[in-house]
């Protein structure tokens, strides 16, 4: 379930309305800045800690906070964040959208502000 090369992750659930992911996370993993392109959703941290980042459109600053085992997050369409396991043991976090996932889109933040860099697509990319 966890493994050192890349983020491991699982669908749990897929239906026309909504879907549920289980995620492993080793110390120093992360996702990078991202959207879920359509779909609002929710987390829960089963196991370990996180940290997410939260950055904005037209913005320079990035906002940090944890999100400690237990921890359950609702978010909507619009919300942009990092995921990070900052931590010196593995966390287990579980995720859910809706509707299902088409596209997230990736960015970086440079000296301008945020920077779209790409997109990846369900069934394609993940």
């Amino acid at each position: 379930m966890f493994s050192t090369e890349a983020r491991w992750f699982s669908r749990l659930e897929l239906t026309e309305d909504y879907e549920i992911w289980l995620l492993s996370w080793l110390p120093g993993q992360r996702t990078g800045l991202h959207d879920h392109g359509e779909a609002a959703g929710a987390f829960a941290v089963a196991q370990g800690a996180l940290r997410e980042t939260l950055a904005r459109p037209g913005s320079l600053q990035l906002r940090h906070r944890p999100a400690p085992e237990g921890t359950v997050r609702s978010f909507g369409e619009q919300h942009l964040h990092d995921m990070a396991n900052v931590s010196a043991v593995p966390a287990v976090s579980v995720h859910a959208y809706s509707p299902p996932l088409t596209a997230m889109r990736r960015y970086e933040m440079t000296s301008s502000g945020l920077t779209l860099v790409r997109t990846d697509h369900a069934e394609l990319d993940w």
